[in-house]
């Protein structure tokens, strides 16, 4: 089979799962995978070793907007001339962009089945893009195969009225920061929990109340200390980000930084109030780091209590400082999830997730 990847994005979680598949490719042999990039994107130097294999394709820019309008038509002929040359039986959009639902219908066109990987059914409280995630998904009701990394996205499309047989819910594959550092080597856990709230800061990631909960922690001894990393608004949060000691980081991060902040902590929280599945979790199981969650959307498929994480019993405050002091005080949890994270890895792997996609697609 041969598949092209379609990934008109600039940063973010679709660069890591591009570059993903196209390595777990190599352990395909009848698999021929291309790739087809946006040139503004922020990783060029991690796709230069798959440099025969992939086309860059011009979008636009944060600071040019206007060129989502002047841009696309070079964009939609160079795109179309690429796909008649190469003949792939499959183009696989790995995160909808705001050009691909108009770019769907020429390309089956040709000819051509059309797949796509919807990350989000359904807008998320506070996010500046929510107003787009509608239009975004609209090309899962026109493609050949809608691809989900979590059945609670399924059951959200599914609900929307996409039929059942043309989904196929898979899960997020863990991903690596960049530039690769090799194997994480843990030192034994001691003192307080190092834990992280990695990603940017918005209203549905529950900070407020991840800040409410290490208040209610360090009324006695600390057991754990806080490291929020990322860009958002964070003025509201300023009195309980000092009452707590809580180091912040506020901006966008680079490659390198979020590998090694994943490298300097013991533990990943998500204080989601609802999620479709999360690429920040899928970071800290490729580094060995238990996630601490509450319950909820797409996240209980990928943090199993005990396992893979610790679940909180609930969903406020209270709930979770307890799921984190059960982490905290207890460094054989701690060290059994991660060795489990490393046991398991193939089952999350992108070669897996690639394998299923190909699998469906060739039935």
């Amino acid at each position: 089979m041969k598949l092209v990847l379609l990934n008109l994005g600039k940063r973010g979680a679709s660069l890591h799962l591009s570059l993903g598949l196209l390595r777990a490719a190599a352990d395909l042999p009848d698999l021929d995978v291309r790739l087809v990039l946006s040139s503004h994107n922020e990783l060029p130097e991690a796709f230069e070793p798959f440099a025969a294999k992939v086309t860059t394709i011009d979008t636009f820019s944060r600071q040019a907007p206007f060129g989502a309008i002047l841009n696309f038509g070079a964009a939609r002929r160079k795109l179309l001339t690429y796909l008649r040359r190469e003949r792939p039986d499959v183009v696989l959009t790995v995160m909808p962009h705001v050009w691909t639902p108009l770019l769907l219908a020429p390309i089956r066109a040709l000819g051509i089945r059309y797949a796509t990987i919807i990350h989000d059914a359904a807008p998320h409280l506070g996010d500046p893009k929510a107003r787009l995630t509608r239009w975004l998904r609209s090309e899962a009701f026109a493609a050949d195969l809608t691809i989900t990394l979590s059945h609670s996205v399924a059951g959200t499309l599914v609900a929307a009225g996409l039929p059942r047989d043309r989904v196929l819910p898979l899960f997020h594959p863990d991903m690596e920061a960049l530039p690769r550092s090799g194997t994480r080597q843990r030192q034994p856990h001691s003192g307080p929990l190092a834990l992280l709230f990695l990603g940017r800061i918005h209203a549905y990631k529950g900070v407020d109340t991840l800040l409410e909960a290490m208040l209610a922690l360090t009324t006695s001894a600390p057991v754990a200390r806080l490291t929020i990393a990322g860009q958002g608004d964070t003025k509201s949060l300023a009195p309980l980000i000092a009452a707590t000691g809580t180091r912040l980081i506020n901006k966008w991060l680079s490659e390198t930084e979020i590998g090694d902040l994943l490298d300097t902590h013991d533990a990943v929280v998500l204080p989601y109030r609802e999620a479709s599945q999360s690429g920040v979790a899928a970071l800290a199981f490729a580094a060995g780091l238990p996630v601490v969650a509450f319950p909820v959307g797409g996240i209980i498929e990928q943090v199993t209590d005990g396992e893979t994480g610790v679940l909180a019993p609930g969903q406020d405050a209270h709930a979770l400082a307890t799921a984190i002091d059960r982490l905290a005080r207890d460094p054989q949890l701690l060290e059994a999830i991660s060795e489990r994270l490393s046991a398991t890895a193939d089952s999350r792997s992108m070669r897996t997730l690639l394998r299923r996609i190909v699998d469906r697609l060739s039935a």
